[in-house]
């Protein structure tokens, strides 16, 4: 992925036009926007992967860029990277937002620009979204084997009820040819006692005769063609439903393989910093998980939409806001709205528990909780 569409925010224009002469990765589009309202319009008119901010202070950047998510119609469909560009006095602040996963990326801007650094900064960013999409898909057919692995239940069902049905009408069609035998036979009888059919012995041979004709030729060829033509379908499609399993099978078996490489990834939505580690830490070291912290509802739907996870703790309060929000979001993505959610929550009103429960929560872990129910809880899903 080398061509991309850029949106600059940027206050000055005449600046911002500079800058763009620096960038030397192959760009389809460069967009400038001068503030957020713009921004808005802008972003879903081109739907950028990289969005570059440059404001006075990085925390204008921020809250420019939360403007995109609480305004933009699309922003949560758009694979993207924000980098933002900064003053040399505001390099700590910007390398603790990309710590904290804010932005992706910051760079310098200063007296002497660095354009290696911005090209650098840029590429790394679109190699990143390429890793990403590779894992993503990686993740997807790990999903694709669990749905085969039902629908291969469902065929196996569905082969044992065509043999059930396969018996069944071999059972079926010997019972016609005995019952046609056998009201045939009796026809014989009754015929043969007639006295006024069968005055003479002539005339009685030739009613056996007739009868036995009836009975051993035209009975079994009609018989046995129908039950041919029945049980050769039948058989058929019992033969592709089981020849189609196979082929599952194999592949689940593949699947199976590559699910077990990957470990499960849970994001941990959670203000509460050492709180927060604490379940990273212990979800690494006792199951392996790919754990990972968000501290803002912001950053949890941006990691959500991004990564991907297996499943979501989700604390209820959080400095920006609380859960329903993001709960409300989640249900209306399809792509992330069947992750599994599980509430971090100190609360005991029922109501905070009927709330997130009808936009989708799976259960509650009350805090502070010990790591078996953390534990148990999680396995449920995944």
């Amino acid at each position: 992925m080398e061509e991309c569409n850029i949106l600059f925010i940027i206050e000055n224009k005449l600046m911002a036009d500079e800058l763009v002469k620096e960038i030397k990765i192959s760009v389809s589009r460069i967009t400038i926007a001068e503030n957020a309202e713009d921004a808005v319009a802008k972003l879903d008119e081109v739907k950028p992967n990289i969005i570059l901010f440059y404001t006075t202070l990085i925390a204008d950047s921020q809250a420019i860029y939360f403007t995109l998510y609480k305004k933009s119609k699309f922003i949560y469909e758009i694979k993207h990277r924000p980098i933002v560009l900064c003053n040399l006095t505001d390099i700590d602040t910007a390398h603790d937002k990309c710590i904290r996963e804010v932005f992706f990326d910051y760079v310098v801007v200063s007296a002497r620009f660095d354009r290696i650094r911005i090209n650098l900064s840029l590429r790394n960013a679109l190699k990143s979204m390429t890793q990403e999409d590779a894992l993503l898909n990686y993740r997807d057919l790990t999903k694709t084997g669990k749905q085969l692995g039902r629908q291969n239940q469902k065929m196996a069902t569905t082969i044992g009820s065509a043999n059930t049905l396969l018996e069944d009408n071999k059972k079926t069609f010997d019972i016609l040819s005995d019952k046609v035998k056998n009201d045939v036979n009796q026809l014989s009888n009754i015929l043969k006692n007639d006295k006024s059919i069968t005055s003479s012995s002539t005339a009685t041979d030739a009613i056996d005769n007739e009868l036995n004709t009836f009975s051993h030729e035209l009975i079994e060829k009609t018989i046995n063609e129908s039950k041919n033509k029945v049980l050769s379908v039948i058989s058929g499609y019992t033969n592709k439903l089981e020849s189609g399993q196979r082929k599952i099978n194999d592949s689940l078996t593949d699947l199976d393989r590559l699910s077990a490489k990957a470990p499960k990834k849970i994001l941990i939505i959670e203000d509460n910093e050492v709180y927060g580690d604490m379940v990273r830490t212990m979800l690494e070291k006792e199951k392996g998980y790919d754990a990972k912290v968000a501290r803002t509802i912001h950053q949890g739907m941006v990691s959500l939409i991004r990564d991907k996870p297996d499943l979501v703790l989700l604390d209820y309060e959080l400095e920006d806001a609380d859960a329903v929000i993001l709960l409300e979001k989640v249900s209306a993505l399809p792509a992330v709205r069947d992750i599994p959610i599980i509430m971090l929550t100190s609360h005991d009103d029922s109501d905070v528990y009927t709330t997130t429960l009808m936009l989708g929560a799976r259960e509650f872990i009350n805090k502070p909780a010990s790591k078996e129910i953390i534990l148990e809880k999680i396995q449920k899903y995944i």
